[in-house]
């Protein structure tokens, strides 16, 4: 994995951009991240703050110097998933990238082809019998 922090910095920004952009076209949404379970029963609040703990963390580090964060690096790929499905809302569109992460997030997790719509590209990965670790092909249609 390239530098997951820097990663998740990006998706974070990217990600709010996205939210503000819903909201000052009066989308209503719900993230993926928010349907997370709040199996400790924290607050709303509080439980607002543990899953953006990160990515306020790595923005404004200089707030939390002596914290030591503990951070999953492959949380970014549901931070995108959920940027990509934010996308879609907002802009009708289709986008190609988009299109081919979400495909390539479906043959990594095939259990959310239970929940999200399935594309078309998941589809014929599917029939191929492509699997996640294919980048070439999941790269090829981003073109």
């Amino acid at each position: 994995m390239r530098d997951p922090v820097s990663i998740h910095t990006l998706l974070g920004a990217a990600h709010q951009i996205m939210r503000d952009v819903a909201k000052s076209n009066d989308i209503s949404y719900k993230c993926v991240i928010e349907e997370l379970p709040n199996e400790a029963g924290l607050s709303e609040k509080e439980w607002y703050r543990r899953v953006f703990r990160p990515r306020n963390f790595f923005k404004h580090g200089e707030t939390d110097s002596n914290v030591v964060l503990d951070f999953d690096p492959r949380e970014n790929d549901l931070w995108l998933l959920d940027a990509c499905i934010l996308y879609g809302q907002v802009f009708e569109e289709r986008f190609k990238p988009v299109e081919a992460f979400w495909a390539w997030y479906q043959c990594k997790h095939p259990e959310t082809r239970e929940f999200l719509s399935v594309p078309a590209l998941t589809k014929l990965a599917t029939l191929l019998n492509i699997e996640h670790t294919d980048y070439n092909f999941f790269r090829e249609h981003c073109k």
